[in-house]
């Protein structure tokens, strides 16, 4: 920190990315939209049971790296 109260030095530790597996799902929308409503309705429950924080990250693990591609969203 410098006289006047700014950063003049900062180190930033380097964390190696992890390895990334891929796969390409294809469903209809309406599936998807299933397995988003069926995750919400599990986080809020977890969140409403006052459920350890791991149990309410779980309930959001089928959504978990997830991307969606759908002609839809692309106008």
């Amino acid at each position: 920190m410098g006289r006047l109260g700014a950063i003049t030095e900062l180190d930033v530790a380097i964390v190696p990315q992890r390895l990334l597996a891929r796969t390409v799902v294809t469903e209809s929308l309406d599936d998807f939209i299933s397995i988003v409503e069926a995750a919400a309705a599990a986080h809020a429950a977890a969140l409403a049971g006052h459920a350890p924080a791991a149990e309410v990250l779980a309930a959001l693990a089928p959504l978990d790296m997830t991307q969606v591609q759908h002609p839809l969203c692309y106008g």
